[in-house]
C-alpha cells in the first residue's frame, strides 16, 4: 500500500442515482463499499477472485455464498493481467487518473525548483527593454552616450524587432496554435442523442460532454439524463430548451439532476406524472 493515495473521490450523486446501487439491499450495498475499500488498499486495485474470501471480506458470511454474491460480483471483471484476481473498472480508473495528477505535479514541482535554482542569489534577473537605458549600470562614457542616443525621438528600433517595453513571449509566433484536447470516444454519440431536443450548439457543447466523459461519468448516466430531460423538454418552445454545453455545464452542471429521472422542482406534466407513479409502484413492490 506505500505510495498509494489513502482516499479515493466518492461521487454521491453517481451512487444514488446508479441503478445497479437502487437494487441492492443495505447489507448488499455496505459490502460493496468495504470491498472497494479494500480494493483501493491493494498495491494492485484489486481482490481475491475467491468467494469465500470475499465473504469474509464484505461480511456478508453466508449471506454472500447463499446468492448475495450475485449482484455484487456484476460490478467486478477478471484482473487484464493477474489471474485469480478481479477490479472494479471504475475504481481502476480513479487510481490511474490520481497517479497521472501526482506525477503531473511532482514534475511541474521539480522543474519549478531547476528554474529557481538557475536565478543569480540576490535578485531577480531582469530583461532591459530594447531602446531603454540600462538603470542597474554604473555612469561611463559609453552608457552615457548610450541614453543619449535611446532618448532620441527621431530614432527608432529596426522594424523586425519587438516593440519597446514588451517581452519577447508577448509576440505572437506565426503557426501557434491553442488546440484542444482530443474528444472522448463516445463523445459524439451523446451529443447526437442531444440533437433532437436543440441542435443548435451541437459542435460547442460536445466538448463539454467529452470533458465529463473523461472525468468518470458514464456514457449510459448521460443518456438517462438526456432522455428524461427530452421527455420533459420537447413539450416546450425551443429557445426555452437549454443548449448543449448549458445542460452539460461545467460549473453547474444540472445533467446530473436528471440522470435517475426528473426532479422534483419540474412542472408536472403528463410523462412526469407516469413517470412518478411508475417508481413510487416499483417501491411499492420492493416493500
Amino acid at each position: 500500500m506505500a505510495g498509494n493515495s489513502p482516499a479515493f473521490q466518492f461521487y454521491a450523486n453517481d451512487w444514488l442515482s446508479s441503478p445497479k446501487i437502487n437494487m441492492m439491499t443495505p447489507a448488499q450495498e455496505g459490502a460493496y463499499i468495504r470491498l472497494l475499500a479494500y480494493a483501493w488498499a491493494d498495491p494492485e486495485c484489486s481482490l481475491p477472485d475467491d468467494d469465500e474470501a470475499l465473504a469474509k471480506l464484505s461480511r456478508l458470511g453466508e449471506g454472500w455464498l447463499k446468492g448475495g454474491s450475485t449482484i455484487l460480483r456484476e460490478c467486478f471483471v477478471q484482473h487484464p493481467k493477474i489471474n485469480g484476481r478481479i477490479i472494479n473498472k471504475r475504481l481502476l480508473f480513479e487510481r490511474k487518473k490520481q497517479e497521472k495528477w501526482r506525477t503531473k505535479s511532482r514534475d511541474g514541482g521539480i522543474n519549478s525548483g531547476i528554474a529557481r535554482r538557475k536565478v543569480p542569489k540576490g535578485g531577480s534577473v531582469l530583461v532591459q527593454p530594447l531602446g531603454q537605458p540600462n538603470t542597474n549600470q554604473r555612469p561611463t562614457l559609453h552608457s552615457s552616450s548610450s541614453s543619449s542616443f535611446s532618448e532620441r525621438k527621431d530614432l527608432k528600433p529596426p522594424f523586425n524587432s519587438p516593440p519597446q517595453g514588451g517581452a519577447v513571449s508577448d509576440i505572437p509566433v506565426k503557426g501557434r496554435k491553442n488546440k484542444k484536447p482530443e474528444l472522448h470516444p463516445d463523445a459524439k454519440e451523446v451529443a447526437e442523442a442531444y440533437r433532437e431536443i436543440r441542435g443548435d450548439g451541437i459542435a460547442a457543447g460536445v466538448h463539454n460532454v467529452s470533458s465529463w466523459l473523461r472525468d468518470g461519468e458514464t456514457k449510459g448516466s448521460l443518456l438517462a439524463a438526456i432522455h428524461h430531460y427530452r421527455e420533459v423538454a420537447l413539450d416546450r418552445d425551443a429557445k426555452y430548451r437549454k443548449k448543449l454545453g448549458n445542460f452539460f455545464g461545467r460549473d453547474a452542471p444540472e445533467f446530473r439532476d436528471w440522470i435517475a429521472g426528473p426532479p422534483a422542482s419540474e412542472d408536472s406534466t403528463a410523462y412526469i406524472r407516469e413517470w412518478r407513479a411508475k417508481q413510487d409502484a416499483l417501491e411499492g413492490a420492493k416493500s
